[in-house]
C-alpha cells in the first residue's frame, strides 16, 4: 500500500487513475474523534467556534462530522466518492501527518452537469436515488470530467 515512485504529483495522479480498481486499499472512514485533547484550542477541529456550535450548546445535538470531527485513516490510492457535504455545508479538512491528500472540487454553478454525467455513466444507481451521489459511492475521473466540459480544481 506504499505509495509508489513518481517523479512529481501528475505522475502520481495518472498512476492513481490507471490503477485505482486494482488492489484496493484499506480504509478507515467516518469515525467519531479527533487526534487533540478537548483543552486544545489551536488548530482543534472541535473547536472552530461556528454557528454550528450553538446547535450544540442551546439544544444538546450532536451531529457526528458535521458539528463534531470525525478522523479518516488512508493509504495510497484511499478515496473518497464525489458528493456534496452533508446539509450543503463547507468541509473543513485538517491533515495531521502523511503524504498530501489531492482534492477535486466542481464549483456549485457546475454541479448539476456533475450530476447528469454520473446519472448517465450510473443508471442503476440513479434508479435507485435521485440523489445518488450523496451516497457517496461514486468516483469519476477527471479525464471524464473535462471531455464533458465540466470544470473542476484540484
Amino acid at each position: 500500500y506504499k505509495t509508489p515512485k513518481a517523479k512529481d504529483n501528475e505522475e502520481l495522479e495518472r498512476k492513481y487513475w490507471k490503477n485505482v480498481t486494482f488492489n484496493q486499499p484499506i480504509y478507515g472512514a467516518d469515525i467519531p474523534g479527533s487526534l487533540y485533547d478537548s483543552g486544545v484550542n489551536e488548530w482543534n477541529i472541535n473547536h472552530l467556534g461556528t454557528i454550528l456550535d450553538t446547535v450544540a450548546q442551546e439544544y444538546g445535538v450532536s451531529i457526528p462530522g458535521v458539528n463534531t470531527a470525525y478522523l479518516y485513516f488512508g493509504m495510497w490510492k484511499t478515496s473518497f466518492a464525489w458528493h456534496t457535504e452533508d446539509m450543503d455545508l463547507y468541509s473543513i479538512n485538517y491533515l495531521h501527518f502523511g503524504e498530501p491528500k489531492q482534492w477535486y472540487a466542481i464549483p456549485p454553478s457546475h454541479g448539476e452537469r456533475l450530476e447528469r454525467l454520473a446519472g448517465n455513466l450510473f443508471p442503476d444507481s440513479l434508479d435507485e436515488c435521485s440523489s445518488f451521489l450523496r451516497h457517496k459511492m461514486s468516483i469519476i475521473s477527471p479525464s471524464l470530467l473535462k471531455q464533458h466540459s465540466i470544470p473542476y480544481g484540484k
